[in-house]
């Protein structure tokens, strides 16, 4: 029998979207050193200008940085704006 994960691959790849479209998986896109997305995020751990964590289910993410601010913010997606100088994850 197939796991729930093996499943939403096949659908995924069935109805032509990447494979994590449908696993929950979080995704981080980095514009320059000025934006990060995070898609698929549980909701924030810490929050300050220079440090901001991320609970992203099974880990954290950590995102240092200067002038950080929240850009936007819905129940999945999270747009986080400023200096960008690393992200870690735990």
């Amino acid at each position: 029998m197939s796991s729930m994960k093996d499943r939403s691959e096949l659908l995924a790849d069935r109805l032509e979207l990447p494979s994590d479209a449908l696993s929950g998986t979080v995704k981080l896109s980095i514009n320059g050193r000025r934006r990060v997305l995070i898609e698929n995020h549980r909701g924030i751990i810490s929050y300050e200008d220079t440090l901001i964590v991320i609970d992203c289910g099974n880990m954290k993410a950590i995102i240092r940085g200067d002038e950080l601010k929240l850009g936007a913010m819905d129940k999945s997606d999270m747009l986080i704006r400023g200096r960008l100088l690393s992200i870690e994850f735990e």
